[in-house]
Order: C-alpha cells, then sequence, then structure tokens
C-alpha cells in the first residue's frame, strides 16, 4: 500500500484510474487489491459478471481476482485494467485482420 498526502476529498475517475482513494482530507492510499462490492462500486461492473468472467476462465484468480482468507472475493485492479487493454488490443486485431 502507498501512502500520499493530497488536499483533495472523494474520489474522482482520475484517481480511480491510478487505484488511488482519498481516506480524508490530506491522505490517499493506492490499492492493489479491493473487496469485489468496492470493484463494483467504482466500475459499475456487477457481481455476477465478475463471477461469469472467472467461470469462463477470462478472469483468473491469482491473477485478476483471489478469495481471501476471510472468504471475500478480492480484485486485482492492475491486472483488470491489463486485461481491459489487452482485450481490446485482440478486437483491435481482429478488425484489421477482417
Amino acid at each position: 500500500m502507498y501512502v500520499t498526502r493530497k488536499k483533495n476529498i472523494g474520489i474522482d475517475w482520475q484517481s480511480i484510474k491510478n487505484r488511488a482513494i482519498n481516506v480524508d482530507a490530506e491522505t490517499s492510499v493506492t490499492l492493489k487489491w479491493v473487496k469485489l462490492k468496492k470493484y463494483c462500486a467504482l466500475s459499475g461492473d456487477t457481481a455476477n459478471a465478475v463471477h461469469a468472467r472467472r467461470k469462463k476462465s477470462q478472469w483468473l484468480d491469482g491473477v485478476q481476482c483471489r478469495l481471501g482468507p476471510d472468504g471475500n472475493l478480492w480484485v486485482n485492479l492492475a491486472e483488470v485494467e491489463r486485461w481491459i487493454e489487452s482485450t481490446n488490443l485482440r478486437s483491435l486485431s481482429r478488425l484489421q485482420l477482417a
């Protein structure tokens, strides 16, 4: 976890992109893993969509997601972002070949 000092309050889209969450007026925390519920709130994705990706092996346990020792599903924000970008690149490649 990486802690920095900030003057902003709340979460804006730029901080989500950088995986930074403001704790208070002066402190923000960059998170690698967040619980499924927080991921859904940040991304607009649904828990059912996440579970469907796991079931179809689009997301791998230990890479994009992981069951924590508390039994909760945790999502790796950096790996999800990498998965999205690689998916877009594959789609673009298919379009260029067509």
